[in-house]
């Protein structure tokens, strides 16, 4: 039988996706699912929570065939500097490419929290092109926002990229 959430919060351990299960589960307490590569660092709910690793493409599928979640806030990445190596490319990109081909199919809106080094005044393609990122991460951000907008837009699913320039925290 397939478990229905209200939200799966993917990278909830950081300090960014801590402070949106705090907000989100002041009023949606108990529908709030959240996973992490790492374990758990606070003490809510930890049968709301799975430790996930998105380079694993079966675990990947195991969460397909059991959940599904009105939305998806995804969170993950992993910042190296200004690096421009391909390991760090490959890093941020191949677990958001696991995510869209498998859980992101049962889901009604995904929220994408991307990055400011990607700079564009329209359309990612344009930012591909006018604005070619100077490191891998930001790389990976554009091309997966890329990925994410073909994949909502072919399978009629709401989409939200944020792009934010600072991010404050109590954690």
């Amino acid at each position: 039988m397939i478990k229905k959430y209200k939200f799966l919060i993917i990278g909830s351990e950081g300090a960014t996706g801590r402070s949106v299960f705090n907000t989100l589960n002041k009023s949606f307490p108990n529908r709030i699912f959240r996973t992490d590569r790492s374990p758990p660092l606070n003490s809510y709910k930890k049968s709301l929570f799975f430790q996930l690793d998105l380079n694993d493409l079966q675990a990947c599928k195991q969460i397909q065939d059991k959940y599904h979640f009105d939305t998806v806030v995804y969170l993950s990445g992993v910042w190296k500097g200004q690096t421009t190596d391909i390991s760090n490319f490959m890093e941020n990109f191949l677990p958001f490419n696991n995510f869209i081909n498998t859980i992101a199919k049962a889901t009604k809106h995904i929220i994408y929290f991307s990055s400011s080094l990607v700079r564009s005044d329209g359309d990612v393609s344009e930012a591909l092109v006018t604005t070619m990122p100077k490191s891998s991460y930001a790389m990976a951000k554009v091309s997966s926002e890329s990925l994410l907008i073909k994949f909502c837009r072919d399978n009629l699913i709401k989409y939200t990229i944020f792009r934010p320039f600072h991010i404050v925290s109590p954690y």
